[in-house]
């Protein structure tokens, strides 16, 4: 049951954001929040490991790095 929520949650975050101007900051937070819910789908002995390694960035390091590679290649 906590499943469908997750989805039906996450899938009416990524339509309201589509809608309402479809930024690249609300795909952004849409996927780490995602992320974050897969780790909490894990066998609870592997949910922390998975927490520690998703991506810290903000979206404002995310962009900027973004940036840096592409003006490198």
């Amino acid at each position: 049951m906590e499943t469908k929520k997750v989805i039906i949650f996450t899938s009416l975050t990524l339509f309201l954001s589509f809608f309402s101007g479809c930024t690249a900051k609300a795909w952004y937070n849409g996927g780490q929040y995602g992320a974050k819910q897969n780790c909490h789908n894990q066998p609870p002995s592997e949910i922390k490991q998975c927490l520690e390694n998703l991506n810290k960035e903000t979206f404002e390091e995310y962009e900027k790095n973004v940036k840096l590679k592409n003006t490198h290649n």
